[in-house]
């Protein structure tokens, strides 16, 4: 599973502990999983943080495409 994310397999045990945390994911005997009353809601943000992404990337050198950027807007979480 390590290999299909950016997240670095040392920093996946943090990753795992934010996303419980902010109860984004569920953990139960071993599984970590979505609940499925909130994976429609969940699935919309993800695309949403996706698409802001792209446009930043896909946007021409300007204030709107400055390295860094991410670090300038809160959170989803």
């Amino acid at each position: 599973m390590v290999e299909q994310t950016r997240v670095r397999e040392g920093d996946i045990s943090e990753t795992m502990e934010n996303l419980l945390e902010y109860q984004l994911i569920c953990h139960s005997e071993n599984t970590y999983y979505v609940d499925p009353e909130r994976a429609t809601e969940l699935k919309h943000r993800l695309e949403s943080i996706d698409a802001v992404v792209r446009l930043f990337k896909n946007a021409p050198g300007d204030d709107y495409s400055e390295e860094g950027w991410e670090d300038r807007i809160e959170s989803i979480l």
